[in-house]
């Protein structure tokens, strides 16, 4: 796990041990960054699932992102089935999503952003029933239940910013001028707020009554420590989460940058004779899905604290516009359009598997993946090549078979992503396994310090406390009594002398700086003593002292 997802994962286990399920605690202080849904899943998972290992394992941290990735990809179906009426736009939908890299990325990630995900994509769903339910005339009390809840639950999966952004394009969306109701009266705006406080606020108010300086820590963390929202009124024009949505949309971005194009060729063509009733009726449930989407973006835009990953929460509805779009355009064009828009969309596809299997091949050594997963991977990304070359192949003859190839392409590339490891956010080598290395080489007599980089792999897979050091600290710590333990990169290790022994490595590609653990009590030898290579991802010395707990 990489040092973001180790918050979560250790976090739980304090919890687990200190029999404290209220206020977080990290590194035995409170961690009051992030709310606890994630942390009781974490715990939850933890006492459900068994296996070998007699301290957590990183599966535990991580089954509840897969299974509320999984959740989100079917709410995000019944989104397309309810706005457009139409269960093969909310199929499509699904499968842009599930088969997109932010997908594939994150659904097996232990920190939050699926969790919030599925939380804002119930939210949206439960906006889009109660507007079907007002438009009807019928009553939207059950709409509106699920809306609240849902935005409760993604306030205590990470907090309140994103669900707020999300009720704002909502109110926009069914703002009365455009024949709703309004959100007053569609979801019960008052009543509704204070059914989500209900259910959120305890937790908030039991750790600001336990944790003195806790409201002022939140408050510095919404706004403080991301610039504010008021850091520059051209921030916006930057379009810097445009350029995050399409790489985060690969291999659909294409389909993405379709959405405002048929936005706008709708819009002009409502009050024609060719638009019908049923096709205006569609074109508004888009347009309330992207003024969702949109209005996070805008507000995101604002803030000094960018991360593409922040737009996760508006992708159940992006994905929802984005199949309206590609089924009523499709529906529109002519037999050489289609056929141009499916092989076009074919080679992004096949681009884009053809730059995975550089990736994949390119940081063998460093994914250290198994036989049979090196198997699997070869097949997928094999198997979703060839699909996708002949679905552009069969775009002319056969579109119908070229769309259900590319579908196809889409879920094996989607498939030997995950099953490789290959992460655009950052490639984990064998930190985790070389934790656990040092672990078992170091006795706890003696203090473990990481020099000027992340603790939290070596605190979880240690489960010892770990201190971070600056190097030029490194001299005064190497004066107390007892002598530590230190764990340093080779560069760093170098550029600053420090000395002692180097008894562990980890192994990472080649031309890459590996973490190495250091002995100060034992002089340097220049002859070295010669690694023995290990196959989970770290070398012991030449005593062979280390290896697996």
């Amino acid at each position: 796990m990489d040092a973001h997802e180790v918050f979560v994962a250790r976090t739980a286990v304090e919890m687990e041990r200190r029999g404290d399920y209220l206020v977080p605690y990290y590194d035995s202080r409170p961690r009051l960054q992030k709310p606890p849904l994630s942390y009781w899943m974490t715990v939850l998972a933890d006492r459900t699932i068994t296996n070998e290992y007699a301290e957590q394992h990183e599966f535990h941290a991580r089954a509840p992102s897969i299974l509320l990735g999984a959740g989100t990809a079917a709410v995000i179906a019944l989104l397309g089935w309810l706005v457009f009426d139409s269960l093969w736009i909310g199929v499509l939908a699904s499968l842009f999503f599930a088969t997109s890299h932010a997908f594939v990325d994150w659904s097996r990630s232990a920190q939050p952003e699926m969790a919030y995900t599925f939380g804002c994509a119930l939210f949206v769903l439960g906006a889009a029933w109660a507007r079907r339910e007002a438009a009807a005339g019928r009553g939207t009390w059950g709409a509106s239940l699920l809306a609240w809840t849902a935005m409760a639950l993604a306030m205590l999966a990470k907090g309140p910013i994103l669900p707020l952004a999300l009720l704002v394009g909502a109110a926009i969306g069914l703002r009365p001028r455009a024949g709703g109701r309004g959100i007053l009266r569609t979801l019960h705006l008052p009543a509704g707020l204070l059914w989500m406080l209900g259910l959120a606020a305890p937790f908030f108010l039991l750790v600001a009554w336990r944790e003195p300086g806790a409201v002022e820590f939140w408050r510095a963390q919404m706004f403080d420590r991301t610039g504010g929202v008021s850091a520059a009124w051209w921030k916006p024009l930057e379009f810097f989460y445009v350029g995050q949505a399409l790489g985060h949309w690969m291999p659909w971005s294409l389909v993405f940058l379709l959405l405002p194009w048929w936005l706008w060729r709708s819009r002009r063509a409502e009050g024609r004779v060719e638009s019908t009733g049923s096709e205006a009726s569609r074109a508004s449930g888009a347009r309330f899905l992207t003024w969702i989407a949109v209005v996070p973006c805008v507000m995101l835009s604002f803030s000094a604290g960018r991360k593409g990953y922040y737009l996760l929460p508006t992708f159940p509805a992006w994905a929802a516009a984005m199949a309206w779009a590609a089924v009523e355009a499709v529906s529109s064009w002519t037999a050489a359009k289609r056929t141009r828009a499916l092989r076009l969309q074919a080679a992004t596809c096949t681009l884009s598997l053809g730059v995975l299997c550089a990736l994949v091949l390119g940081r063998r050594e460093g994914l250290r993946l198994e036989g049979v997963e090196w198997l699997g991977v070869s097949v997928g990304l094999a198997l979703a090549l060839a699909l996708g070359i002949t679905a552009g192949l069969t775009a002319r003859a056969r579109p119908r078979l070229g769309a259900a190839l590319l579908g196809a392409c889409a879920i094996c590339g989607a498939g030997a992503v995950g099953t490789s490891g290959v992460d655009t956010r950052q490639l984990q080598y064998a930190s985790g396994e070389f934790a656990r290395a040092v672990a078992a080489r170091t006795s706890w007599d003696r203090p473990l310090l990481a020099v000027d980089g992340d603790v939290q792999t070596l605190l979880f897979y240690t489960d010892r406390p770990t201190t971070r050091l600056e190097p030029e600290q490194v001299n005064q710590a190497l004066g107390s009594e007892p002598a530590p333990w230190i764990v340093v990169r080779e560069s760093e290790r170098l550029e600053h002398h420090i000395p002692g022994r180097v008894v562990l490595d980890e192994v990472v590609p080649a031309g890459e700086d590996p973490l190495q653990l250091v002995d100060p009590t034992q002089e340097s030898s220049s002859s070295g003593a010669k690694a023995l290579s290990a196959p989970q991802g770290w070398r012991a010395d030449k005593d062979g002292i280390g290896g697996r707990r």
